[in-house]
């Protein structure tokens, strides 16, 4: 409970929880940890939506030419692998934000079917097992993204802070002009909205407006890049923020 946590005369703020597991297996000795952030508030009569945004996205590693650089998404979906893994933990969590890089989807699916991959003795093929693994994983997004909801991001899961900085907004516009499209193609499911995820700190009013021309109505950001209403000065404005914020700590 919130009082046995020490909670229930804190300060209203974010507080970090750890859980510590000791324990002894037939190999010797196991230790286990996890930690989350508990968000604290009191006196706070409406309620407050919180949802859980998970990034389903992979290095690109397959070329024009459809043929794999290596086996590391093969590995990732694999048992084990990251992510499966991440897909069968977040499945059992309701209500889910999907964040899904169309690249990372149109690759599976291209596993699925069957294709090529770079090895140390050269190109093969997929093996038997691999395909299984992919299309068991389109599977599991499928049925996953059902409980909750989809939003497609740039293909390559493209830094935005970086493209905006560096003035590359071609390469935003190529990343992000069809990339609810191919999720929806790939998934075979309603095309998705475009979502800007975005690290870091602040971003001017001009960035909101180039992400708003670009398609983007939903940012998920650091509470950094959208700063109190008394620090806000005229280049941080709510007027110009996309629709739909979505903030984490």
């Amino acid at each position: 409970t919130t009082r046995a946590l020490g909670l229930s005369d804190a300060r209203p703020g974010v507080y970090a929880i750890g859980a510590f597991v000791h324990g002894l297996a037939g190999s010797g000795k196991v230790e286990r940890r996890a930690v989350t952030l508990l968000p604290w508030m009191t006196g706070v009569q409406a309620s407050i939506g919180v949802t859980a945004a998970v990034t389903l996205s992979a290095p690109p590693s397959r070329g024009i030419d459809g043929v794999f650089f290596d086996d590391s998404l093969a590995k990732s979906l694999a048992t084990g692998g990251r992510l499966r893994q991440q897909v069968s933990v977040m499945s059992r969590v309701p209500g889910v934000l999907w964040l899904i890089d169309p690249l990372l989807v149109e690759s599976v699916k291209a596993l699925a079917a069957g294709a090529r991959i770079t090895g140390p003795d050269g190109v093969r093929s997929t093996t038997d097992a691999e395909v299984k693994a992919a299309s068991q994983w389109l599977t599991d997004v499928r049925s996953a993204i059902a409980s909750g909801t989809i939003a497609a991001i740039p293909v390559g899961d493209l830094d935005i802070r970086a493209a905006l900085a560096h003035g590359q907004l071609a390469l935003l516009r190529h990343a992000s002009a069809t990339a609810a499209q191919r999720v929806a193609a790939a998934l075979e499911l309603p095309t998705p909205p475009l979502v800007a995820p975005i690290d870091g700190g602040a971003l001017s009013n001009a960035s909101w407006q180039v992400l708003t021309s670009l398609g983007f109505s939903t940012a998920v950001v650091s509470d950094a890049a959208y700063p109190p209403t008394q620090q806000r000065s005229e280049e941080h404005t709510s007027e110009l923020q996309p629709r739909g914020l979505i903030s984490y700590a």
